[in-house]
Protein backbone atom coordinates (compact mmCIF):
# COMPACT_ATOMS: atom_id res chain seq x y z
CA UNK A 1 0.00 0.00 0.00
CA UNK A 2 2.83 2.36 0.91
CA UNK A 3 4.45 2.01 -2.52
CA UNK A 4 1.11 2.56 -4.26
CA UNK A 5 0.50 5.77 -2.31
CA UNK A 6 4.04 6.92 -3.09
CA UNK A 7 3.52 6.19 -6.80
CA UNK A 8 0.23 8.10 -6.79
CA UNK A 9 1.93 11.03 -5.08
CA UNK A 10 4.75 11.07 -7.66
CA UNK A 11 2.22 10.89 -10.52
CA UNK A 12 0.26 13.74 -8.97
CA UNK A 13 3.35 15.91 -8.57
CA UNK A 14 4.40 15.19 -12.15
CA UNK A 15 0.88 15.86 -13.40
CA UNK A 16 0.75 19.10 -11.44
CA UNK A 17 4.09 20.27 -12.81
CA UNK A 18 3.10 19.32 -16.36
CA UNK A 19 -0.29 21.03 -16.03
CA UNK A 20 1.30 24.19 -14.68
CA UNK A 21 4.07 24.25 -17.28
CA UNK A 22 2.04 23.29 -20.35
CA UNK A 23 -1.38 24.73 -19.56
CA UNK A 24 -1.63 27.12 -16.61
CA UNK A 25 1.48 29.27 -17.11
CA UNK A 26 0.83 29.89 -20.84
CA UNK A 27 -2.73 30.90 -19.89
CA UNK A 28 -1.34 33.35 -17.31
CA UNK A 29 -2.84 31.47 -14.34
CA UNK A 30 -1.48 29.68 -11.34
CA UNK A 31 -2.14 25.95 -11.04
CA UNK A 32 -4.97 26.20 -8.52
CA UNK A 33 -6.85 28.81 -10.53
CA UNK A 34 -6.36 26.78 -13.69
CA UNK A 35 -7.87 23.67 -12.08
CA UNK A 36 -10.77 25.75 -10.76
CA UNK A 37 -11.42 27.22 -14.22
CA UNK A 38 -10.81 23.94 -16.10
CA UNK A 39 -12.30 20.99 -14.16
CA UNK A 40 -10.86 18.44 -16.58
CA UNK A 41 -7.42 19.36 -15.19
CA UNK A 42 -8.41 17.26 -12.15
CA UNK A 43 -7.39 14.28 -14.28
CA UNK A 44 -3.79 15.54 -14.20
CA UNK A 45 -3.56 16.45 -10.50
CA UNK A 46 -6.04 13.93 -9.12
CA UNK A 47 -3.60 11.17 -8.23
CA UNK A 48 -1.97 13.51 -5.71
CA UNK A 49 -5.31 13.68 -3.92
CA UNK A 50 -5.83 9.93 -4.35
CA UNK A 51 -2.59 9.47 -2.39
CA UNK A 52 -3.82 11.89 0.26
CA UNK A 53 -7.12 10.01 0.47
CA UNK A 54 -5.25 6.72 0.88
CA UNK A 55 -3.17 8.24 3.66
CA UNK A 56 -6.15 9.53 5.64
CA UNK A 57 -7.97 6.23 5.05
CA UNK A 58 -5.02 4.33 6.55
CA UNK A 59 -4.80 6.72 9.49
CA UNK A 60 -8.53 6.42 10.07
CA UNK A 61 -8.39 2.63 10.14
CA UNK A 62 -5.12 2.21 12.03
CA UNK A 63 -5.65 4.86 14.69
CA UNK A 64 -9.42 5.32 14.71
CA UNK A 65 -9.19 9.03 13.87
CA UNK A 66 -12.68 10.28 13.08
CA UNK A 67 -11.47 13.30 11.13
CA UNK A 68 -9.39 11.01 8.91
CA UNK A 69 -12.40 8.80 8.27
CA UNK A 70 -14.51 11.78 7.25
CA UNK A 71 -11.74 13.13 5.01
CA UNK A 72 -11.75 9.77 3.21
CA UNK A 73 -15.14 10.74 1.79
CA UNK A 74 -14.78 14.52 1.52
CA UNK A 75 -11.61 14.59 -0.61
CA UNK A 76 -12.85 12.41 -3.48
CA UNK A 77 -16.34 13.94 -3.27
CA UNK A 78 -15.01 17.45 -3.85
CA UNK A 79 -12.75 16.37 -6.71
CA UNK A 80 -15.36 14.22 -8.43
CA UNK A 81 -18.01 16.88 -7.92
CA UNK A 82 -15.75 19.49 -9.51
CA UNK A 83 -14.66 17.18 -12.33
CA UNK A 84 -18.20 16.13 -13.21
CA UNK A 85 -19.70 19.59 -12.79
CA UNK A 86 -22.54 18.03 -10.79
CA UNK A 87 -21.68 19.80 -7.53
CA UNK A 88 -22.89 23.32 -6.85
CA UNK A 89 -20.17 25.86 -5.99
CA UNK A 90 -21.75 26.47 -2.57
CA UNK A 91 -21.56 22.78 -1.74
CA UNK A 92 -17.95 22.64 -2.98
CA UNK A 93 -17.01 25.61 -0.80
CA UNK A 94 -18.68 24.06 2.25
CA UNK A 95 -16.89 20.77 1.68
CA UNK A 96 -13.58 22.56 1.07
CA UNK A 97 -14.03 24.45 4.34
CA UNK A 98 -14.76 21.20 6.15
CA UNK A 99 -11.74 19.63 4.46
CA UNK A 100 -9.46 22.41 5.71
CA UNK A 101 -10.79 22.31 9.28
CA UNK A 102 -10.58 18.51 9.46
CA UNK A 103 -7.11 18.50 7.93
CA UNK A 104 -5.85 21.00 10.51
CA UNK A 105 -7.25 18.73 13.25
CA UNK A 106 -5.73 15.69 11.56
CA UNK A 107 -2.30 17.34 11.24
CA UNK A 108 -2.43 18.64 14.81
CA UNK A 109 -3.25 15.22 16.19
CA UNK A 110 -0.58 13.60 14.03
CA UNK A 111 2.00 16.12 15.25
CA UNK A 112 1.20 15.33 18.89
CA UNK A 113 0.98 11.54 18.37
CA UNK A 114 3.69 9.62 20.23
CA UNK A 115 6.38 8.40 17.83
CA UNK A 116 6.16 4.84 19.15
CA UNK A 117 2.49 4.70 18.11
CA UNK A 118 3.24 6.04 14.64
CA UNK A 119 6.13 3.68 13.96
CA UNK A 120 4.15 0.65 15.08
CA UNK A 121 5.28 -2.96 15.03
CA UNK A 122 8.37 -3.36 12.87
CA UNK A 123 8.67 -7.13 13.39
CA UNK A 124 7.18 -7.82 9.94
CA UNK A 125 9.94 -5.76 8.32
CA UNK A 126 12.59 -7.47 10.44
CA UNK A 127 11.19 -10.87 9.44
CA UNK A 128 11.14 -9.96 5.74
CA UNK A 129 14.78 -8.85 5.96
CA UNK A 130 15.84 -12.37 7.05
CA UNK A 131 17.16 -14.93 4.58
CA UNK A 132 14.91 -17.87 3.72
CA UNK A 133 16.90 -20.18 6.02
CA UNK A 134 16.67 -17.69 8.89
CA UNK A 135 12.92 -17.37 8.33
CA UNK A 136 12.45 -21.15 8.46
CA UNK A 137 14.56 -21.42 11.62
CA UNK A 138 12.61 -18.63 13.31
CA UNK A 139 9.26 -20.17 12.37
CA UNK A 140 10.36 -23.56 13.73
CA UNK A 141 11.54 -21.93 16.96
CA UNK A 142 8.24 -20.07 17.39
CA UNK A 143 6.21 -23.22 16.66
CA UNK A 144 8.16 -25.11 19.34
CA UNK A 145 7.33 -22.39 21.88
CA UNK A 146 3.60 -22.93 21.32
Amino acid sequence: IKRTLQALWVLGVMGSLATYTALARPAGENLVQYVIDHPTAVWFVGSLFAALTGLVFKEGLCYGKLEAGILTFIIPSVLLGHLSGLMDDGVKLSLLGSWMVLFVIFAGRKFTQPIKDDIGDKSVFMFNALSEDEKKALIEKLEQQN
